[in-house]
């Protein structure tokens, strides 16, 4: 009991953190800017669309769509994925860098390219250069995706979205 008034009367409750509050109706406790993100996005997407969108958009997505399939949601479940043609793991464990991260030295393009077709994903999100926590060879992303086929799809809140239709 003594431990229970001291966490009361010490801690704080949990809508006092930022973007929070208390709700009359059930809610997404989800970034606004990712759940404005997200409902645009699947609104635009058609169903079983494979999208390639940083950590967060993409949870924020499958919980709004279950449609939509994440390329690669958290490398945990990634990872977890057993070693069979389906799953393509080398494939799949490049994806949610160049999503969460952006384009580092490391990756060649080419292979980038590759493994974005190998996969068929439909829909790529990647955080803007002048987003929050801005990636890693934003413009040099930009131009993979244009040459990989991804036509603008939505700009919005510090993310941009291109999609690959019929064929590109």
């Amino acid at each position: 009991v003594a431990v229970g008034v001291l966490v009361m009367l010490a801690g704080s409750p949990v809508w006092d953190g930022r973007n929070t509050g208390l709700a009359d109706h059930p809610a997404l406790k989800r970034d606004p800017a990712q759940l404005a993100v997200a409902s645009r996005l699947s609104r635009a997407a058609r169903a079983d669309d494979l999208v390639l969108a940083p950590e967060g958009l993409a949870s924020t997505l499958g919980m709004l769509d279950g449609g939509l399939t994440a390329v690669a949601p958290r490398m945990l479940y990634t990872r977890a994925l057993p070693a069979t043609p389906e799953t393509l793991p080398v494939e799949w464990e490049m994806m949610a860098p160049i999503a969460n991260t952006g384009l580092t030295p490391d990756l060649r393009e080419d292979a980038v390219e590759r493994a974005l077709r190998d996969l068929g994903v439909d829909i790529a999100c990647v955080r803007e250069r002048g987003g929050p926590r801005p990636p890693a060879g934003g413009a040099r992303r930009e131009r993979l995706l244009a040459r990989a086929g991804f036509e603008p799809l939505l700009r919005a809140r510090g993310f941009w979205c291109g999609s690959v239709r019929d064929g590109a």
